[in-house]
């Protein structure tokens, strides 16, 4: 069975439910469901999503505001680093798809990058389930 990880409302991001109500919340989101992984790599995502999300604070509604493929690019950068240190290629400077400044792009080794990757796409899938799921609510 999936918990919440976190439940997001108009005011922001809680950790549970009963937090998000008591705070007057009308509708509240959950932010990350957490299934049991099939593996380590599984697991390394999700919890680089969670990372994301609780320390960086790249919130579902900050995630949002990113309708021009930016993540999927994100994503797809950080995969190709580590395609590059495969093949002995300098990744400091980020690929030209790279959607931010160069300050956001920190690759370390090809695992952790590809781990990045994958949160990103998740990221990525829940934004555009969001954005159909409130087209649906719209009538639309």
């Amino acid at each position: 069975m999936s918990t919440p990880y976190a439940w997001i409302g108009s005011a922001g991001l809680y950790h549970t439910r009963l937090e998000g109500v008591a705070n007057g919340e009308q509708r509240l989101t959950p932010v990350y469901l957490q299934p049991s992984p099939a593996s380590q790599a599984a697991a390394d995502i999700l919890a680089e999503r969670r990372r994301q999300i609780g320390q960086e604070q790249w919130c579902p509604e900050h995630d949002d505001k990113y309708t021009r493929g930016e993540l999927a690019c994100a994503a797809a950068s950080y995969a190709t680093s580590a395609h590059w240190q495969a093949i002995g290629y300098d990744t400091c400077n980020p690929p030209p798809r790279w959607p931010w400044s160069e300050a956001y792009w920190k690759p370390t080794t090809a695992r952790r990058d590809l781990v990045k990757a994958g949160a990103l796409i998740l990221a990525e899938i829940e934004r555009l389930d969001r954005m159909e799921s409130g087209k649906r609510e719209a009538g639309r």
